[in-house]
């Protein structure tokens, strides 16, 4: 058993953007004892902000937080909420058969989650209804729903689809491979002005090694 995907979404509005996440990342981090380091193989944490012109959507991966626990999810989408003000998505696959979601809205006391595979323990349970108020096509969310899916990840990409989230970027599905990758590709990091030309002109990574 296995995560093999665990990562945030953040919609974008007045307060919310790629920039404003990640300057809240960087002074969460600093304010625990971390500072930004230039190389990936001296960080401890490794921070990855990814969007696009097309998506309405910031998503977050990183390795400081877990999200593979009802109430770590909650907690974390809770503070972002009301931070940013605005809808914000865990998700967490494991072992591409079983996947769940949690959205929040802190100002709209929202709150809906799902399940699509097998659970490994006690998971908790919201009416699909609420879903309703977040996603304009709903019947073809609840197609989603309830097929099956050889690889549970295939109803996540479905999903993030309707939420007008880029896949084409690969958004929805950022993950802990990406932290490797980053150590081959051109990082631009904005602490130290490096140039930027990775090809996904929208990611950033910011390395965090204890002060």
């Amino acid at each position: 058993m296995g995560t093999t995907f665990s990562n945030i979404h953040l919609k974008k509005n007045d307060f919310c953007s790629k920039e404003t996440v990640e300057n809240y990342y960087i002074q969460k981090m600093e304010s625990i004892g971390y500072k930004i380091v230039k190389n990936y193989d001296d960080a401890e944490y490794v921070l990855l902000i990814e969007t696009s012109s097309q998506s309405e959507w910031v998503s977050v991966d990183s390795n400081y937080f877990n999200l593979e626990y009802v109430e770590d999810m909650q907690k974390e989408l809770n503070i972002l909420s009301s931070e940013f003000n605005t809808d914000v998505i865990a998700t967490s696959c494991m072992d591409s058969d079983f996947f769940m979601m949690n959205m929040v809205n802190s100002s709209e006391n929202y709150d809906a989650w799902l399940n699509i595979g097998f659970p490994y323990y006690c998971i908790r349970r919201t009416t699909l209804l609420l879903w309703k108020k977040k996603i304009k096509n709903y019947f073809k969310f609840l197609s989603i729903f309830f097929k099956p899916h050889t690889f549970v990840e295939d109803a996540w990409f479905e999903i993030a689809e309707l939420l007008n989230m880029d896949m084409n970027k690969g958004q929805c599905m950022i993950d802990s491979a990406d932290f490797i990758n980053c150590k081959k590709q051109y990082i631009y990091c904005k602490k130290n002005n490096i140039p930027f030309s990775n090809p996904y002109e929208d990611i950033y990574a910011v390395y965090f090694a204890k002060q």
